[in-house]
């Protein structure tokens, strides 16, 4: 019972997260969901001008705190799309990415 609180409620802090980096390129998630366990995150996005949605999982993702920031970062990242996989794998993979602070209080409730 407390895993699946703690996954819905981390689910809302890390979308948000998301959400806040996909209005800025004109993205909109379609669909979520958070394996808190495994360490897993699925999106379903759909990018402004593309016909179809672009399905994203995120292997191994950890949030960290270093003094008052915190982040987010992952080990591996596979899309649905291969060119974008290239692309993530030459810069993005075991890399960390900010968490803005209004949505790190909420995670830090539950990480």
């Amino acid at each position: 019972m407390f895993k699946g609180l703690k996954d819905k409620t981390l689910s809302i802090g890390v979308k948000r997260v998301f959400n806040y980096y996909l209005k800025n390129i004109g993205g909109e998630m379609l669909n979520f969901s958070l394996d808190s366990q495994n360490k897993k995150i699925f999106l379903d996005v759909m990018l402004k001008g593309e016909a179809e949605s672009l399905k994203v999982e995120i292997k191994n993702y950890k949030i960290t705190q270093k003094e008052d920031k915190s982040f987010i970062e992952f080990d591996e990242v596979v899309t649905s799309r291969e060119w974008i996989n290239k692309v993530l794998e030459l810069y993005a993979n075991k890399q960390e990415f900010d968490i803005p602070n209004e949505y790190a209080k909420l995670l830090g409730v539950v990480v």
